[in-house]
């Protein structure tokens, strides 16, 4: 399974909003609407506070 880093953007409800970078093999692909980052939810499991970088 790949990893990616990310920074802790909100939380809601028992889930953080991550921001993620794009690598280089998702950079020519389009399937996501954004050309420099991808917003991911997480089950915040460890408490993760916004700031706070994280591996999804």
């Amino acid at each position: 399974m790949k990893q990616e880093q990310g920074l802790v953007i909100e939380l809601h409800d028992g889930l953080a909003r991550i921001k993620v970078g794009r690598h280089t093999e998702c950079v020519s692909c389009g399937a996501c609407p954004s050309s420099q980052h991808v917003m991911v939810e997480a089950v915040n499991k460890l408490g993760a506070k916004p700031g706070q970088r994280v591996k999804v």
